[in-house]
């Protein structure tokens, strides 16, 4: 379920992406509309990321997501996701300083990687500082998100975390360390 609901929120990210470039559907987006991110992920999977990177928040029923959103395109082979997650609460733009990475239950902020090998998106592989045995026993930090600065229409920072890919019957197969940074833009919805 939460594999689904990730993909979902993905795909829905993506979709308005395209649909604010159907103008000029065969040129790459604007990159001075975007931010730019950058990926070092070491251990069971080992690559470096670069592609656009943009913040937004994110409201549904009694559920807030402050979200830093980066993915590359043309082949798409990785998206990932820094959220401040909100239940019956408010969440906002960071302002400057040091913020702790882990569970959503838990943390100030959570993070999922997901690697898209090839732009094969059938063969996708997740990975996330939050697990499902977190809501039981909440682990401790996995990392740490610093912003430098933070203003209506730029956050930047750099974060360093490890993240976990889990089987069906939610044990680890995978750990990853991801060390990143970024300069995300405000997501325009005009």
């Amino acid at each position: 379920m939460r594999k689904l609901l990730f993909t979902l929120i993905t795909l829905f990210s993506i979709g308005l992406i395209a649909c604010e470039n159907d103008d000029n559907k065969n040129n790459p987006p604007n990159n001075s509309d975007f931010g730019e991110i950058t990926l070092k992920v070491t251990g069971d999977l080992n690559a470096n990321f670069s592609g656009m990177a943009d913040f937004h928040l994110l409201k549904i029923l009694n559920t807030e997501s402050w979200e830093v959103n980066g993915h590359n395109y043309n082949p798409q082979t990785f998206s990932i996701t820094i959220s401040d997650i909100a239940v019956n609460g408010a969440s906002q733009r960071p302002k400057p300083g040091t913020y702790t990475i882990g569970s959503s239950t838990n943390a100030d902020f959570s993070v999922d990687l997901t690697y898209i090998p090839d732009g094969d998106f059938i063969n996708t592989v997740e990975y996330s500082t939050s697990l499902l045995a977190d809501l039981a026993e909440p682990a401790e930090n996995r990392g740490t998100l610093t912003i430098t600065s933070s203003n209506e229409d730029t956050v930047k920072g750099h974060f360093e975390c490890t993240a976990f890919r889990i089987d069906d019957d939610l044990n680890i197969v995978e750990t990853i360390e991801i060390s990143g940074e970024f300069t995300a833009n405000k997501r325009r919805f005009d």
